[in-house]
This record gives C-alpha cells, structure tokens and sequence, in this order.
C-alpha cells in the first residue's frame, strides 16, 4: 500500500512538471509566430513598396526613355536586395483617343519602342493596356515593349481589379488561355518562359489628371517572381528552428477559387506533421492575401530534467519505504533485497541521464568518451534514432570530436577540460558555438570531476542559442534607430571614429554626407505622425538602396541622415553617391493613397588626409555643407571645402 500511494504521488508531481514546461514551451513558441509574422509581413510590404516606388518614377516622368528606366531600376538594387524579383514593367491605361499621340511620345523617347496589337480588332471605346518600359532581372523574358497586353486575360482583369480597388494584386501567366496557346504553336522561347514563373504582383499607380484638378489612375507597376522562396528566407534568415510554409491567394477574377502558390520551408523542424506546436496566421499586405503556417519540431518541448529527477526520488523513496517495512518482517532476505535495490538504482541513474534533456557526455582520465546520452547524439546525428547505441563516439577524444564544429572559446574549452581531468581546476565552465550545417548553436558548457577512483569528468552542454539572441536583439536595439532600422547617432559616430583611424594608417579618403528633408515638416502637421513615419521609412530604405553595401547609413533625428562612405577610393565618388541620394528622394513617397513630395539638402565633407581630423569635426563639415545647400534652395548638393 506504502509503495502504490508513494508511486501514485510521483506521477501526479511529474505530470505537473511536464505540463508547466510543456506550457513554457508553447508561450515561447506563440511568441517566436508573432515574431516571424512580423518579418515576413515586412518583407512581404518591401516586396510591394519597391514596385510602388517605381511605378512611381513614370508618374513622376511618364516621358523617360527606355534606357532612363532601366537605370533607376538598377539604382534601386531591387534585384540585389529582393531576390525573388527577376523582372519589371509598367502598363499605362490608355484611352482610345490619345493612343496616336502616346505612340508618338514614346517612339520619340525610346526608337525601340514599337506599337504592337495582339488582337486584329480592338473594342470600340476600351481603352489600350500598353506594356510601356521593362526592365529584366535574372530572368530576361524579353517582352516587347509597346505591346497592347488588353487581349492577355491573366493581365487585363488584374489591372482592372486593382483600379477599381486601388489596392495591389497577384496574378499568374498560367492560367491565361492565349499566353498558353502562344507557347503551344509558337516557338516564342518568352511564352514558355512566363508559364513558368511563380506568379507577379502589380500595384496602381496614379499620376495628375490632364485637367490639372487632380490625380487619376494612369497605369499598372508590376514585378515577375520567379523564386517565391526566397521571401522566406530573407525575412527570417536564423529560423532554422521553425518550419514554415507561406501561401499567396492569387488574386481571383476569373472564377478559379483555388488561384494559389505555396513555398516551403522545413529548417531543422522536419515535417509539419510530425511538429510538437503549429500555428496559423493570415496576413493582407495592401490587399493580397497570405497564409503563414509555422510549426516546431517534435523536440521542442524537451522533458525537463527535474521530471526523471522526481520520478527517481519517488520510486527510490517508496522502495525504500517499502524495503524498510519488508526488513522488519522479513530480516533474513535482508542481503537479497539491498542487492536487488542496488541493482534498481543503478539502473535508475542510467535513466536519469538518459532522460537528461541537455547533452550529456562523460569521460575517463584521458579524456576519452566512456558514455553518453541520446541528447548527445541529437548534436550530431538529428536524422538518426536516439537511441542508436552512441557507438559512434564511445572511445573516441571528447575534444577531438568538438574541435570541427567550435568556432568560438576553442582554447578556453581546451583549458578547462584538461584542468578538470588534472586536478587543477575544480569546474570549469565556458560558452562555445557550435556549427552544424547552416545552423549555429550557442552552449554553455559546463565540465565537473568524476567522483571515482580512476577519475574524469562529466560534462554537460545546455543549450543556450536563444539566450544568445536575446543578447544580440539587445545590442541591436542599442546601436539602431527604432523607426528606420538604420544605425542611431551613437553608432555611427562609432563607424566614423573607426574608419578616421583606418584611414590614417592606410593614407585613404573618408567622406561623409549629411541629409536634411525639405518639407517634411509640412506631411507632419497636415497628415500626421504616422504617415510621417511612413516617409522616413519610405527615405530610409531610398538612401540605404542608394550606397554601396560597404557604406553605413544612419539617422541622427527627426528628418536628419547620414552617410558614411569609406574606404573612398575617388573624392568625386561622394559627390556622385549624394547626388544619388537626391535623384532617389526626388520621386514622390506614396502613403495611404497619397503621393508625397519632399526632397532634400545634401552637404558632403571628405577627409583626404585625416590626421587630427576628429569625428565631431568631420561630421560638423558635412552639416555645415548641408546648411549652405539648404540656404540656396535645398533639392542640392553642396561640398564642404
């Protein structure tokens, strides 16, 4: 009765344990979802707000040149920074009675541009969908520009659809009937090519009325997607952990209800069936809808330690209190019964480091592995059962089975293994990364002797990876600016102090260009705060797009930027980076439907020959630069000199 009551007691006590850290681990799951959603929803908006941005380049110069086209598109390094883009073009709205002199317009900016009608007749009163500038990516579909897409149903209703809404749109070659007839009687390699992209997605586009009273919608920017999952993993580069799957509902004018593409990624989280925690979350960025599932391996909620503990000291408590009554009835099976304790016990410490949910090794004098847990083997072989014998190691230098995968404190866990094994120290604990594949784990590890006489050690290896993200999120928050992401004043001065020092030593040029907005003040009170921050967002994310990916960029308040360039291999390269940085601010920031103007003064101070040269002085140079230009007028550039 003694032993049942005892047993009954351990169970409800482990049970309790397992399910408060099974509780933890979910919170901490739900936690990282909300986590990932954010990025990949943020993603997902710079996907959108960089085909805005260049749509709203033609509005701003719906005269420009083929070739003037495509070099704002590669100044904005959309398919370096967003690497699923392989492709851009823009679709002007037509209206029957201007096409004679649209064609004339485009033809004298751009010879190459060639009115095409892929239909015999048009529609009387439609209006012409004109495939008006195109810029390749890494895939290079060779559309013709100056084609009539109104007969392309897949293009047509989309365009439609998204005027009427004013919101953006996602669609698919694939299902459109002539884009597939073209491809099945024509050799034209471009059809066979865009049956074979994902999907792409387009936003209106508005511009001035021809009245003047206003603005109307003149045309469709779009973006040709070719590798959907590179979304994911640009928004969540360390998830490794997680598996995720991400849809996209095509957007459905045609009366296909199942207008969808998905993308995969498993990480080390295996199959989503097979996950301990899954999670759903439906997005709608600018009017397309996305569903993101997220899940966590089987392993992520690990049997915590004090659960086999409990369970021991229940099943070593209610045998003894049973041995104790069992002796004083039955003295002479005394010897039979602690030999038959002895052996449970020992059986129970195997299982309580087999439990262990933290890798677990132990080894002789030598350093030698003389046993280990399955944990252990889970560092290593994730693929194959736990309970695979652990043959693999056994006998084998502890060390020298580390020493590939260790990147950090290398020689600390040297010291502290050998100082155990020897005597000298009586714990020895360190911190060492491991790399495994694409992925690296933190641990804390943590070496203590081996009470026997022939000696050694048992050494324990915590995980302690998101530990080492919270410290790096911290330090992130440290050196950044909360709004734009880009780094704050404290850090950038930081850079410049650096990069004066390098330069004194190397003989290089450092150069430094100061930004303020002009009539920014005015979105502020007339729109209000949020929007404001949508633009400094908007000119954030414009000026890092602008610099070479070497630079550092920063805001040091309000509407106030900076730009470090160093090593500067030429002087006249600042001036050419900031006037970049002008062209770029130039164009018209669009923010719940309203296109906002605001340029800006640029000042530039370059260091040729640092020596003495202090950061504050430096970057006091480029801001007086900045004021001359502003005092001139401003949308201008002005060196220091």
């Amino acid at each position: 009765m003694t032993l049942v009551l005892g047993l009954l007691l351990t169970g409800v006590s482990a049970a309790m344990v397992r399910q408060s850290a099974e509780d933890d681990a979910r919170a901490k799951f739900l936690q990282d979802v909300d986590q990932t959603t954010a990025a990949v929803q943020t993603q997902i908006d710079r996907y959108l707000a960089r085909i805005n941005d260049i749509g709203a380049f033609v509005a701003h110069d719906p005269t420009a040149s083929q070739q003037t086209y495509r070099s704002y598109v590669e100044d904005t390094n959309v398919f370096t920074q967003l690497r699923g883009v392989v492709g851009v073009f823009f679709l002007h709205l037509v209206p029957e009675d201007q096409i004679d002199a649209f064609v004339a317009r485009s033809t004298e900016a751009s010879p190459e541009f060639a009115f095409l009608l892929l239909e015999t007749t048009h529609p009387a009163g439609e209006p012409y969908y004109v495939l008006s500038y195109y810029a390749p990516g890494a895939v290079d579909l060779q559309l013709p520009v100056g084609t009539d897409a109104r007969p392309i149903d897949s293009v047509r209703e989309l365009v439609e659809a998204s005027r009427a809404s004013g919101d953006a749109v996602a669609g698919s070659f694939q299902d459109d009937p002539l884009i597939e007839r073209i491809a099945q009687e024509t050799e034209y390699e471009m059809f066979s090519r865009m049956l074979e992209l994902d999907f792409f997605m387009g936003v209106p586009i508005s511009g001035p009325s021809p009245d003047g009273t206003g603005e109307e919608f003149i045309g469709w920017s779009a973006a040709t997607i070719d590798d959907f999952g590179t979304v994911l993993a640009d928004a969540t580069p360390d998830a490794g952990d997680l598996g995720m799957r991400l849809t996209i509902d095509l957007t459905d004018t045609g009366g296909n209800e199942n207008l969808t593409r998905a993308t995969l990624r498993e990480g080390s989280a295996g199959a989503a069936d097979q996950a301990s925690f899954s999670a759903m979350r439906d997005l709608n960025v600018r009017g397309v809808d996305w569903h993101l599932e997220v899940w966590a391996g089987p392993d992520a909620a690990p049997t915590p330690l004090s659960v086999p503990v409990i369970v021991l000291a229940g099943i070593v408590g209610s045998l003894l209190a049973a041995g104790l009554m069992f002796l004083r009835v039955r003295a002479h099976d005394r010897e039979r019964l602690f030999a038959a304790a002895m052996a449970d016990t020992a059986q129970m410490q195997q299982a309580i480091v087999d439990s262990v949910s933290d890798a677990m090794v132990v080894v002789d004098a030598d350093g030698k592995i003389a046993s280990a847990n399955p944990a252990w083997r889970g560092l290593w072989h994730p693929e194959r059962p736990a309970d695979d014998g652990l043959v693999g190691d056994l006998g084998h230098s502890y060390l020298a089975r580390m020493a590939p995968a260790v990147r950090s404190a290398r020689s600390a866990l040297d010291a502290g293994v050998h100082g155990v094994l020897d005597g000298s120290m009586r714990v020895a604990e360190t911190d060492v990364a491991l790399e495994q594949g694409s992925r690296r784990r933190w641990f804390a590890v943590r070496v203590t002797p081996l009470r026997s006489e022939s000696g050694g050690a048992v050494i324990v290896h915590t995980d302690i990876t998101e530990r080492k993200r919270s410290q790096d999120e911290l330090e992130l928050k440290a050196s950044h600016d909360p709004l734009t992401g880009l780094l704050n004043r404290s850090a950038f001065e930081g850079e410049v102090a650096v990069a004066l020092q390098q330069a004194r030593v190397t003989g290089a040029s450092v150069a430094v260009i100061f930004m303020d907005l002009d009539g920014f003040k005015p979105i502020n009170d007339t729109h209000g705060h949020a929007v404001g921050d949508d633009v400094l967002r908007a000119v954030a994310q414009r000026i890092a797009g602008a610099v070479r990916t070497s630079d550092r960029v920063a805001r040091l308040g309000g509407d106030e930027f900076v730009a470090l360039l160093a090593p500067l291999p030429d002087p006249d390269v600042a001036e050419a980076t900031a006037d970049r940085i002008r062209r770029a601010l130039a164009h018209p920031v669009h923010v719940e439907g309203a296109a906002l103007q605001v340029r800006a003064s640029l000042g530039v101070a370059i260091a040729e020959a640092p020596l003495g040269l202090t950061t504050e002085a430096l970057i006091g140079r480029a801001d007086e630069a900045m004021y001359a230009a502003k005092q001139s007028g401003g949308d201008q550039v002005t060196r220091a000199d």
